[in-house]
């Protein structure tokens, strides 16, 4: 009998997504898209190849197509259920109505690869060549930040305050400012015991929300190369990542796997193939 339970309750935890979280929808798409996030229970984006932008307001029952074009790689959101996208040629825009997309009025240079505002004129955005612009008028104009020497490629980037900036790279390293990029502080993430090799990560597979630089939530997948069945883990800090509380996810994951972790930290959106899952923090 104690094994049977023992059994039911592991069945639980992965059917569920882990103890904390519980997978609210999944979904098969139709229409090509890259990445996907949502904010809520109901609020949702896709951005794709050819300009593919659809938004949701019923929990991903209906899209509805956004006028745009050019290739989109990365989405934000702003608590409003504004959401910012970003992709090819530096354009960055903004769907504030649910119905129209709004570009900025200047690009930055290169390929737009992670995008993270504070609102709607205060943002950054990290183009391909690993370069980190800030905006403060609203996408007039974007100024580079200063980056540190050892900062490899960036795979998440959030933006906690006018000037506070905390990014993660691809040596599994969290950088954290709070002067527009004039000094850094450097933290590695003590994950090593789950194995994951940030060096075949690419953009937006991971995602972190800082309220500050101390407090924050990092979400990064894990793939096994050996079973479709992978994990995103979820580290909790409130030290700068010096240490690290961490939960594990299951969820089908491959190398294009994107993920997507909500303003408020309680909503997770992995994007798989055509496949969209939603977990939410109980």
């Amino acid at each position: 009998m104690k094994n049977c339970l023992v059994l039911l309750f592991l069945m639980t935890l992965i059917s569920c997504g882990g103890s904390n979280w519980e997978k609210k929808t999944e979904s098969v798409i139709s229409f090509p898209y890259t990445i996907s996030g949502f904010i809520n229970d109901a609020s949702g984006i896709t951005a794709g190849m050819f300009g593919e932008i659809h938004v949701t307001k019923n929990g991903g029952k209906d899209w509805k197509k956004i006028p745009e074009f050019n290739d989109k790689y990365a989405i934000d959101a702003l608590e409003s259920d504004k959401f910012i996208h970003g992709g090819f040629e530096g354009l960055v825009g903004i769907i504030a109505d649910g119905e129209n997309s709004v570009r900025l009025e200047s690009p930055i240079s290169g390929i737009v690869m992670l995008v993270n505002f504070l609102d709607e004129r205060y943002g950054c955005a990290v183009n391909k060549f690993n370069d980190i612009k800030i905006t403060a008028d609203g996408g007039k104009t974007w100024k580079g930040v200063q980056k540190p020497p050892a900062m490899g490629k960036l795979l998440a980037i959030d933006l906690f305050s006018t000037g506070g900036i905390c990014v993660l790279d691809a040596g599994g390293d969290l950088y954290c400012t709070m002067d527009s990029g004039a000094s850094w502080g450097k933290t590695t993430l003590a994950i090593q015991k789950y194995k994951i090799d940030f060096r075949y990560l690419s953009s937006n597979s991971a995602s972190m929300r800082f309220s500050d630089a101390n407090n924050g939530t990092i979400a990064v997948i894990a793939p096994d190369d050996k079973s479709p069945v992978g994990f995103v883990l979820i580290c909790k800090t409130t030290d700068g990542a010096k240490t690290i509380s961490t939960e594990r996810i299951p969820c089908e994951l491959n190398a294009g796997t994107k993920i997507f972790l909500s303003p408020d930290t309680l909503y997770l959106t992995v994007s798989n193939d055509k496949k969209i899952t939603l977990f939410r923090h109980r």
